[in-house]
């Protein structure tokens, strides 16, 4: 379980299903979506396969606010809803729509 301050998770059941989908359209264009956790840190990281260095970052705060950060940590897109900050093609029925990469 990730390591939060009351020793649950920060994302919702919900923000956990829309990333399980999130995996797996983007395991078709090795892309693996791991869980990670460390004192202060629950995030997805979205890795290439084969790869320890992640390419963005998917982080909800302890406010509530959503980030997609870089691989570098710049912060791309902030909201108070998961879906509005994933790109539309990690969302999109087909994996190998382009505008997933666009950021």
């Amino acid at each position: 379980m990730p390591n939060t301050p009351a020793g649950s998770s920060r994302f919702t059941v919900e923000d956990e299903r829309l990333m399980a989908g999130v995996a797996e359209r983007l395991r078709g264009v090795g892309l693996a979506v791991e869980r990670a956790s460390q004192p202060g840190v629950d995030c997805y990281r979205i890795v290439p396969v084969g790869s320890d260095d992640p390419a963005w970052l998917v982080m909800r705060q302890y406010d509530g606010v959503y980030q997609l950060l870089s691989g570098g940590l710049r912060v791309l897109d902030e909201s108070r809803r998961l879906r509005a900050v994933l790109p539309a093609g990690w969302l999109a029925a087909s994996p190998a729509d382009g505008r997933a990469f666009n950021r």
